[in-house]
Parts: C-alpha cells; sequence; structure tokens
C-alpha cells in the first residue's frame, strides 16, 4: 500500500495463508479481496485513518492486522462454523494463540434479520448460545473479539445465504434492500471499539464493471452511492475504507476516487486489489 499525494493506493499480495502468523492487513481474507467501507468506532478514540500509506488509529499509531476468516454467518446456518465441535469462545482462544488479532466476519441479509434460527450448535458445548437467534449470536462474537483486543472486519458475503453474486444486487436483493442491511450493521456495531470495518461487498464479478457509468454495473458508483447514505449515520467519525474492485477490469493499482465525496463525511477510501 503506498500514498501518492493525497491519494492512497492499495496493493494486495498473492495469497492468504491462514496457518502463518504473519498475515498483514491485506490477507484477512481471501487473496483478501477487501470490498469494505470501514465504518469504525462511535468515539473518536476508536477511529481509523490512512497515514503515509499505513492505517492507524486516533492516535496516529500504525495498526498492523493478523487475520482469518471465520465463516458461517454468510451460509444457511446462519453461525460461525465449528460449533458442531467447539466450544465458540475456545476457538477463539486458540486463534489469540497462534497470533491472530483480526477476524473477517462473513454474514448474510437472513442472519441479520432473524428470518432463520442459527443450526449446526452443539449446545452442550455452547450452553450460553442456547435460545439466541443468529444476529444475537453474532452480538456476542462480535462483542467478545472486541472485549479480547481483536479487530472485526464485517463482510457482507452473499445476498441469499449460498451464492456469491456478481453485482452487488440480484433480481430478489436490491440495492436499496443492499444499503439497508450496510446501515444496519453500521448502527448496530457503532459502539464495539473493535469493529474495524464493513467489507460492502464481496468479489464483484461477472457483469461487474468499474467507472463505465453504467448505473446498473459500474461498482465504482454503486459503492460512491453506498457511501454517501452510510457515512452520515458515523455522525463525523473519522473513518477508513476499502474497495474491492471488479475482478478483471481495473488495473494493478487503482486510484482512489470511488466514495471521494464520502471523504467530506469523515471516511477515508482505499482500494484493494485481489489475487486471482
Amino acid at each position: 500500500m503506498e500514498a501518492r499525494g493525497h491519494e492512497t493506493y492499495w496493493h494486495l499480495p498473492l495469497t492468504c495463508r491462514q496457518q502463518r502468523h504473519t498475515m498483514k492487513l491485506t490477507t484477512l481474507c481471501k487473496n483478501l479481496a477487501l470490498a469494505s467501507c470501514l465504518l469504525v468506532g462511535s468515539s473518536a478514540a476508536w477511529s481509523y485513518g490512512i497515514q503515509a500509506g499505513k492505517v492507524v488509529n486516533d492516535a496516529g499509531q500504525p495498526v498492523q492486522l493478523r487475520g482469518v476468516n471465520w465463516f458461517g454467518f454468510e451460509t444457511n446456518t446462519h453461525v460461525v462454523h465449528g460449533l458442531w465441535a467447539r466450544n465458540w469462545k475456545d476457538m477463539i482462544t486458540q486463534m489469540q494463540a497462534q497470533g491472530f488479532n483480526a477476524v473477517r466476519l462473513p454474514f448474510c441479509p437472513a442472519t441479520l434479520h432473524g428470518s432463520a434460527p442459527p443450526s449446526n450448535i452443539d449446545y452442550g458445548r455452547n450452553a450460553d448460545l442456547q435460545g439466541l437467534s443468529a444476529i444475537q449470536v453474532m452480538d456476542k462474537v462480535v462483542n467478545e473479539l472486541s472485549a479480547r483486543g481483536m479487530y472485526v472486519l464485517l463482510d457482507h458475503h452473499t445476498p441469499d445465504c449460498q451464492t456469491i453474486s456478481e453485482l452487488w444486487y440480484t433480481p430478489s436483493y436490491s440495492e436499496q434492500q443492499w444499503i439497508s442491511d450496510l446501515s444496519f450493521v453500521a448502527q448496530r456495531y457503532a459502539g464495539v471499539p473493535g469493529v474495524i470495518g464493513i467489507d460492502i461487498k464481496n468479489e464483484p464479478h461477472g457483469a461487474a464493471t468499474w467507472g463505465t457509468g453504467n448505473h446498473a454495473t459500474d461498482w465504482n458508483r454503486a459503492a460512491e452511492r453506498a457511501a454517501d447514505l452510510i457515512a452520515p449515520l458515523r455522525g463525523g467519525q473519522r473513518t477508513v475504507g476499502f474497495l474491492e474492485h471488479a475482478k478483471n477490469v481495473t488495473p494493478k493499482f487503482v486510484r482512489v476516487e470511488a466514495l471521494r465525496s464520502a471523504c467530506v463525511a469523515g471516511t477515508q477510501m482505499v482500494t484493494g486489489h485481489g489475487g486471482r
């Protein structure tokens, strides 16, 4: 990642190896194709920004993230994986013991709105999750990670809890619903200091374009529209954004132009290039 003048550039590594302890911020997810608008902290002490090409906290101190994905909330089980065999807090303890300090937590809309209960949980091992809805379990996981001093990157992964869509919307999931869900998550976790951001769309591809001006396919413009509506929810707090570009249509280094209007509202944007 590097800063050039007032614009910030992000270069992602080729792979994400979760077993290694030396992961950088850019390896938080698979290739880490960050499709993110980071919406962090409800107090200035929890703000994050970009200085000299580095992610920094409100004190200007560099933040190094060594992260892993914890899948599940984005699937039809509506809960992090592994709870059929492990205690959820023990799994977090293991992550910390292996040197990780950040978790990318994918989710889907049905998890947020409680339209389906969580499944595949051994309540003998996870008694404190008994009777909770999917979003209540997600609340516990997010708050536990934060309480332990870990960072959380929330990720809008799938619109139907099954398939990664090409675009940010589908015939059964509108752009308005997408933005509404991003707003819901931004507001719900605004008071959690460890929530470093929201990955607004996982891996746009296929029909997705960049900078074409086509309202239906231009991911650049869609991200701008989302940020214009979400940024005011932050109450003027300084925030950072990571924007994943559409696959195969942008250069290795992408100039930060999406969400430029959001910068006025306190959102700094960085773009990411995912590996193939």
